[in-house]
């Protein structure tokens, strides 16, 4: 995964919802632009964890660790 890539998908107006798969199967759903900081080498990834929906916790990953992106098909 290139930085511009993951930039450009992070950016896109309207924005689409993606899911992140790293390389130990784990994945990270992005569904506002606000849930991922990109830095130079990692990105920065907030995910609620039931039961305590209200809190944020986040997870720093290494961007050789990212094996896939792919949107999801969220309809409102």
């Amino acid at each position: 995964m290139h930085l511009q890539d993951l930039d450009e998908i992070l950016r896109r107006r309207p924005f689409r919802p993606f899911r992140v798969t790293v390389s130990t199967q784990e994945s990270f759903d992005v569904l506002h632009p606000e849930m991922m900081i990109i830095a130079e080498r990692f990105v920065a990834i907030g995910r609620t964890e039931e039961p305590f929906e209200d809190e944020m916790s986040m997870y720093w990953i290494d961007y050789n660790h990212i094996a896939h992106i792919h949107r999801l098909d969220i309809r409102k």
